[in-house]
């Protein structure tokens, strides 16, 4: 009850008092405007933009027209604000007005934009009551509940008047609390030629059942008759009669128009008026079209804002129907002759601009739409022109005639090179347009600007890029992306313009002339086995006259190397990668690799052999090939592509004695063990000699098998065994 009470009055007092500060006004709904969503269901920090604006305000001095010359209504309001850049707008509030017969506003719809639907939506509803002299006399507020979707009553203000049309007692309701939160009476005292000297509020105060005076507004004049200040004065129990709270002061310029007003506050440390706000109003052709606003920084005034109104100069304001209007009654008391500033017509946009200090410029922030239609009787024809701003042209028929109700053709607004279309100045935003169902003259010019592209970024799953989405980038500069895979992927690939780039993490747009696309794939990250070479280099030292030049290796000075697919084939000799280590067995050499699934050719080299790839096993192919499926040791011989045995080291339980060895006809072999089976395999790993022995000693014949390297295979019970031998004659 207490926060509606003081909305109540933020709300009406201004209503109430020209004196009071319009910025000072805005702050205090601002500050309060979470409050009065609740409780209104309407965003007043947007609607008193607009009504305390000092354009809207000289529009409702005016004059209240007769209704019976009304052609034309206000049919909507729409908000939109500016990003950081100041150039890209989105929507934000929008206002509907529906009228009665005597072309009175009885509803204002609020509507919200949301952007991922795409569409307003209902957010609050006012509507007023008249009496037969055409006064408000109910003003009544709705809002959507927490479900947004139910739209419920919040507060009612009713309002009384006196037989000279002032408004005499104010009553505000509160439907939360169901009660009665507020009651005012406004008495009004008047100089001896008419002037409004004062007008002293007075609330009623239900613990006491008395009418006090709460706040009281004092007006002097100059004599031009013209008011140079308004006080706003509160009154303070127990300290005095009253305190001045804020004062205006109002100068003019050589025509006799309001040039400045100032604006001071009262606080409460330093217990005196300090300096607050200062207007400067500017006009063109009779009527205000700029308002710079500075707030003072305890030392010198600092600029802060800029308001800016265009006007529709083929619509009379007392022509048309206007929603505001019926609010006049609360500021009828202001209306003097004096004071007049001359204003003929209405406005069809409101800029707001902000002053950024550090780099001495405006930049826009919001903007209110202010849309129109017929009331009277459509004409039959009607003229549709198409302008075109600086740096573009009109594509199509620009000067269009076209009967009631029928449509106008397609015209397109085209940039010059090196810039692009930005808008209608009716707020469409699309280059071509086609208007339909016309009612009226329509006049609209296209705006253009320099060259924007746009470089769209997305990514796959596993993995950001950034920045994403649609990106605007200047003609010619450049514009970086940086890809980060997530934890368990990598990058698979970066598309540019749908060209692959390659797993780039980063990738730069350099002196960018056109639109572009990237896009990033991830992929998960590969299982990886370790994967263990051993190559056994004795044959080739033993044997040398099977890998030529290998007679010469020294561990000391020559080295055993491996390249294949796991190294990208690098040259043998160029990386550290490729050396291998000799083992505990001073014959084996080892080398391992981490790796994923997969098939991988590789080979053997020995720099004792020559350089580079003339150090290999043997010339040219065949190369080795492995396959890998889980961790694993490959066990090869040097010089030999087919390996006939794995190495295989004798096992420590098992005593092999085997001579004469070089051979000549005979192999006579003993073991500590049964033998099972003796088999002879030639250097290509092809059985030439294979008996079973069951005995722990056997003798083969040899005599008939050439001279040459063989490889002896005993199987016992704890394994099989092999030895290298050889036949000699």
């Amino acid at each position: 009850m207490k926060n509606f009470t003081l909305i109540a009055i933020a709300l009406l007092f201004p209503f109430l008092a020209l004196g009071q500060s319009t910025a000072r006004i805005n702050n205090i709904i601002i500050d309060n405007q979470k409050e009065i969503k609740e409780l209104t269901g309407l965003d007043f920090s947007k609607t008193t933009e607009r009504l305390f604006s000092p354009v809207v305000q000289a529009h409702l001095l005016s004059g209240k027209p007769d209704k019976s010359d009304y052609v034309m209504k206000l049919d909507s309001i729409i908000d939109s604000f500016t990003d950081d850049d100041g150039e890209s707008w989105e929507y934000d509030w929008k206002n509907d007005f529906e009228y009665n017969e005597e072309w009175q506003a009885t509803v204002i719809y609020e509507r919200e934009w949301f952007d991922d639907q795409n569409e307003w939506e209902v957010t609050g509803r006012t509507e007023l009551s008249y009496n037969e002299a055409g006064q408000v006399t109910i003003i009544e507020f709705h809002s959507t509940d927490d479900d947004w979707k139910t739209i419920s009553p919040q507060g009612r203000i009713e309002v009384t008047y006196d037989e000279d049309g002032w408004i005499d007692f104010l009553e505000i309701f509160d439907f939360e609390e169901e009660e009665w939160v507020l009651q005012l009476i406004q008495d009004y005292d008047f100089s001896e030629d008419e002037r409004l000297e004062k007008i002293e509020t007075k609330m009623y105060l239900e613990e006491t059942d008395e009418w006090e005076v709460g706040m009281t507004i004092r007006f002097t004049y100059d004599d031009d008759n013209r008011r140079i200040s308004s006080g706003l004065y509160m009154s303070v129990e127990g300290e005095m009669d009253e305190i001045l709270y804020s004062l205006a002061e109002y100068r003019y310029d050589e025509e006799g128009r309001l040039s400045e007003t100032e604006e001071s506050g009262f606080d409460m440390f330093a217990g005196e008026l300090v300096p607050e706000y200062l207007r400067e109003y500017s006009y063109f052709e009779g009527d205000q079209n700029r308002v710079y606003e500075y707030y003072w920084d305890q030392e010198d005034w600092q600029l802060a804002y800029k308001e800016e109104v265009f006007y529709d100069y083929d619509i009379n304001f007392s022509e048309v129907a206007y929603p505001f209007r019926p609010l006049m009654i609360l500021f009828e008391w202001e209306i003097e002759a004096d004071m007049d500033p001359d204003f003929q017509h209405l406005p069809v946009r409101y800029l707001e601009h902000e002053y950024i200090a550090d780099q001495d410029e405006f930049r826009k922030t919001y903007q209110s739409d202010f849309f129109y239609s017929p009331t009277a009787d459509d004409p039959e024809e009607y003229t549709l022109t198409y302008h075109a701003g600086e740096n573009g042209s009109i594509e199509g028929e620009a000067v269009q005639t076209v009967l009631h109700g029928e449509d106008g053709t397609e015209v397109e607004a085209v940039p010059d090179e090196g810039y692009h279309f930005v808008e209608w100045s009716d707020g469409l935003e699309t280059a071509k347009r086609t208007d339909t169902n016309l009612t009226a003259d329509l006049t609209v010019t296209a705006t253009f600007s320099a060259t924007m592209h746009t470089i769209t970024a997305s990514a796959g799953e596993g993995g950001t890029i950034s920045p994403d989405g649609e990106v605007s980038v200047s003609q010619g500069e450049d514009q970086t992306f940086t890809i980060d895979p997530q934890e368990g992927y990598q990058i698979e690939d970066v598309l540019v313009d749908d060209e692959s780039v390659g797993a780039v993490a980063s990738y730069t747009f350099e002196e960018v002339t056109q639109d572009h696309t990237i896009h990033a794939t991830f992929a998960e990250d590969e299982v990886m086995y370790a994967v263990t070479f051993e190559v056994d280099i004795g044959p080739a030292l033993e044997y040398y006259d099977q890998v030529e030049g290998f007679e010469d290796f020294d561990p000391e000075e020559h080295h055993i190397m491996i390249t294949g697919e796991m190294l990208d084939w690098a040259e043998p000799g160029t990386l550290e990668d490729q050396i291998m280590e000799v083992t505990e067995n001073e014959n084996v050499y080892s080398i391992t690799f981490h790796l994923a699934a997969g098939t991988y050719q590789y080979k053997y080299f020995s720099d004792v052999i020559d350089d580079g790839w003339d150090s290999g096993e043997w010339d040219g192919d065949p190369n080795r090939e492995v396959t890998v499926e889980e961790d694993k040791t490959v066990e090869n011989i040097f010089g030999w592509p087919d390996d006939p045995v794995a190495i295989n080291p004798m096992p420590e339980q098992i005593e092999l004695t085997i001579y004469p060895n070089p051979a000549d006809s005979r192999v006579q072999v003993q073991a500590d063990k049964e033998m099972k089976e003796v088999r002879l395999l030639d250097i290509l790993g092809k059985v030439v000699y294979s008996r079973t022995v069951n005995s722990d000693s056997y003798e083969i014949t040899v005599e008939g098998l050439k001279e040459g390297v063989y490889f002896l295979q005993v199987t016992t019970a704890q394994g099989v065994t092999t030895e290298r031998i050889q036949i000699a004659r």
